[in-house]
């Protein structure tokens, strides 16, 4: 009933299946409903790729969907880490935050998002890598990254932020807001004088954000000072408000 492309029969099977918890131990049935979400992301693609609107409730549907599937398989099996990542568009927000302790086991699903010609699955994979970048410097991460694949990363977001798309551009930005170091404010800094989208009406005011990515790094930079002028503390850091249910 969950594959069925009948919105009201797939509702009544999700709605069954939640209430089914012998089922969502079974790593065959989180592999089934991984396809599903697979299917579901082919829809979306084409009907981003070519304009169209998704039909009416069934991305409400695949959202639930990816919640269960999140919540009762996570993330170990790589077919549906990759099923997952790729139905999530909101880059900056609790399904990124999760998927980016995953740290070294995430990145080849993130390489693939990376490489993909549409922008919300570019700018997921940005928003990723900062989240995995920051939870790398902090100890959070259950795989962490090489030196070189942190480097890799860091190199992506400063890529982005010179990209050509919009909002993977304004991704960027805000991801180098997040774990940027100082030698990244005189490309914020150009960006915040010169980009195309400098105008606070539009929905991607990316001049707005680099000049909030430059407080970030050099407040970032002035704790580091003084901590290092302190000495080292053992005052546990938290999870970002914008991430928090």
């Amino acid at each position: 009933m969950v594959a069925s492309r009948n919105l009201a029969t797939r509702a009544k099977g999700q709605r069954e299946l939640v209430r089914d918890k012998r089922m969502l131990r079974n790593p065959a049935v989180g592999r089934a409903l991984a396809r599903v979400l697979a299917g579901d992301n082919r829809i979306f693609r084409a009907n981003f790729s070519c304009g169209r609107e998704t039909p009416e409730g069934l991305a409400e549907l695949g959202a639930e969907l990816s919640d269960v599937v999140q919540k009762a398989f996570g993330f170990r099996d790589p077919f549906i880490l990759r099923a997952l990542i790729f139905g999530a568009h909101d880059p900056r927000r609790a399904f990124a935050f999760d998927v980016s302790a995953e740290g070294a086991r995430a990145l080849p699903a993130v390489r693939r998002l990376l490489a993909d010609p549409l922008d919300p699955w570019r700018a997921q994979a940005i928003g990723v890598l900062a989240f995995m970048l920051q939870r790398q410097a902090e100890g959070k991460i259950r795989h962490p990254l090489t030196a070189a694949q942190e480097k890799w990363a860091l190199g992506q977001l400063r890529a982005a932020a010179r990209g050509r798309s919009i909002s993977v551009r304004f991704t960027a930005v805000w991801a180098l807001g997040l774990v940027g170091t100082p030698a990244d404010i005189a490309v914020l800094r150009r960006v915040a004088g010169s980009d195309p989208t400098c105008h606070p009406h539009r929905s991607y005011d990316i001049c707005s954000q680099a000049q909030r990515a430059i407080a970030a790094i050099e407040k970032r930079a002035a704790r580091h000072r003084i901590g290092n002028r302190r000495g080292p503390t053992n005052r546990p850091r938290t999870r970002p408000p914008m991430c928090r249910r």
